[in-house]
């Protein structure tokens, strides 16, 4: 629920609103639609959908499992997610950024069937992930056309 109900190893005793986290990225995300400007400002609420289809996939599954184990594979989604445009903007190579997107593509649908077993739904949190990533890969891929020597 919307509602984290307290037990033995909670440090609140009270019932606590859950979502602190999901409220920030829609605020973030609203904010950066309203800012936006020109023909991509759509792109932020396509990540906006992805990074709160990951919180509830995670938390979902962390409800099934209780498992870090579980919570160090979205660090390590998100840290491939977030490391793809650091990654072209550190080396100036828009091809080492396409292939650093299709490995965390790859690594989310391995991690996607994975969870199946665990939390069918929060698998299917991910799909806005699996479908975005290959149609960034490869915008990323026209821009190299675009862009010799990237």
């Amino acid at each position: 629920g919307l509602l984290d109900q307290p037990n033995q190893r909670s440090s609140h005793r009270i019932a606590t609103p859950r979502g602190g986290g999901l409220s920030f990225v829609l605020v973030v995300g609203g904010l950066s639609l309203a800012l936006g400007q020109g023909r991509a400002a759509w792109i932020p609420l396509i990540w906006l959908l992805i990074h709160a289809c990951f919180y509830l996939s995670a938390l979902l599954s962390w409800n099934v499992r209780n498992s870090w184990n579980l919570v160090v594979a979205y660090v390590l989604l998100l840290v491939l997610v977030e490391g793809y445009t650091w990654l072209m903007c550190r080396t100036r190579r828009l091809a080492a950024g396409t292939v650093f997107c299709l490995a965390a593509w790859s690594y989310g649908l391995i991690f996607s069937l994975l969870l199946l077993s665990i939390s069918p739904l929060a698998a299917q949190l991910m799909l806005p992930f699996l479908l975005w990533t290959p149609i960034e890969a490869v915008i990323t891929w026209q821009m190299r056309q675009l862009n010799p020597g990237c």
